[in-house]
């Protein structure tokens, strides 16, 4: 075969074409290859692994919105329902093609007359075209239902985050503050063998709920810090110390949303398993239901009586551990008082604070439950 100057040109071409998309290929590898190993190294940062991250409460909240997984879900579900326009959006695909035939239906002069002179007849067909109109109006609502349960779950479950950062940031000072007197008890001379014992546990005990407490922090801002410190200040939630006997039948500020969200999913359903009335005919049965039950109406959906009960159980029960807890611990903390020397601490007296610790923290475990369910400590 003879060798033609075109092959010679065409293999050359080929190979100038190969070289470039390699080379083409070498450079989105390596832009994206340095955008990623930045995004590495911004995170490694963050995560800080070898220096202590301190946080206000402020602080600390922001970077729950960037970092806290379960949090950044339900904002975006929230977001969603609260952003989203289904009932113009949605229109045209629940009405679709049928939309003219419809109207049409309904209004063409010849179906009206026909209407007019043959009621058996025209009657139904005109029927037909406005519960076509209603159909479409009931997938729509249903939708409209639909939103407005998924806008209050995910309201809920970003509540419940916020809470948990709050709860973290009161252990952390009560950790704290329980391991500085632990501290300075040990710093005293004159300390018996039982009293070192007993300190030496209550320490024991301290070091563990902070090493756990840490594990708890790490995991929920989704980063292995080296250590965090929570700076303790003016916080969200209150302590409700002062306030004895609150007044839970006040319905709009305990327990709203939880009934909230049981609400929408009763009234959700109710709405799936009504039918689409014919126009008027809502009307004729309000008048009906006025008559026979002398003015009353009936609502759509009720709550079950046993999640009221409960609900209103849970309150209570977390208002009395949690007034119980801050009451026993102020009887101890006067107790402990003729104990405190500074000759140093005796067995009896880092006992006591042993119990104050413990009491402590239960107070705050019982007030999370509160917190959720006060309409106050969520008021813009």
């Amino acid at each position: 075969m003879e060798w033609q100057p075109w092959i010679f040109t065409s293999l050359l071409t080929a190979s100038l074409c190969v070289s470039c998309a390699t080379q083409e290929v070498d450079r989105s590898m390596g832009k994206h290859s340095e955008h990623e190993g930045r995004v590495y190294s911004r995170e490694v940062m963050a995560q800080s692994p070898f220096k202590p991250v301190k946080l206000s409460w402020g602080q600390a909240r922001e970077l729950m919105k960037e970092r806290n997984p379960h949090y950044r879900s339900a904002a975006l579900s929230y977001n969603r329902a609260t952003t989203s326009t289904s009932l113009v959006k949605n229109f045209s695909t629940h009405m679709g093609g049928s939309i003219e035939d419809t109207v049409k239906g309904i209004v063409n002069p010849k179906d009206l007359a026909q209407t007019f002179k043959e009621p058996s007849v025209g009657l139904p067909k005109q029927l037909s075209s406005i519960s076509s109109l209603k159909d479409v109006s009931h997938k729509m609502a249903q939708e409209e239902w639909e939103l407005k349960e998924k806008e209050v779950i995910a309201e809920k479950k970003m509540r419940e985050q916020i809470v948990d950062l709050q709860l973290l940031f009161r252990r952390s000072a009560v950790i704290e503050k329980h391991m500085s007197w632990v501290e300075d008890a040990k710093s005293k001379k004159e300390l018996d063998a039982e009293a070192k014992k007993e300190l030496a546990k209550f320490e024991a005990k301290l070091k563990a709920d902070r090493k756990a407490w840490l594990g708890e922090v790490r995991d929920y801002f989704n980063a292995e810090y080296f250590d965090v410190q929570f700076v303790q200040g003016d916080n969200d939630m209150p302590d409700y110390r002062n306030i004895a006997e609150p007044d839970f039948a006040q319905w709009q500020r305990w327990g709203m949303l939880s009934r909230v969200e049981s609400l929408a999913g009763a009234l959700k359903k109710e709405h799936e398993k009504s039918k689409p009335a014919i126009p008027g005919t809502d009307v004729l049965k309000d008048k009906l239901s006025m008559m026979v039950n002398d003015g009353d109406t009936k609502l759509d959906a009720e709550l079950d009586t046993q999640s009221v009960r409960n609900s209103v159980r849970t309150l209570i029960r977390s208002w009395r551990g949690m007034k119980v807890a801050q009451n026993e611990a102020d009887v101890l903390r006067r107790e402990i008082k003729p104990l405190q020397s500074s000759a140093g601490a005796s067995k009896t007296l880092v006992s006591k604070m042993s119990k104050i610790y413990s009491l402590e923290l239960t107070e705050v475990k019982h007030a999370k439950e509160v917190w959720m369910m006060d309409e106050r400590c969520w008021a813009d």
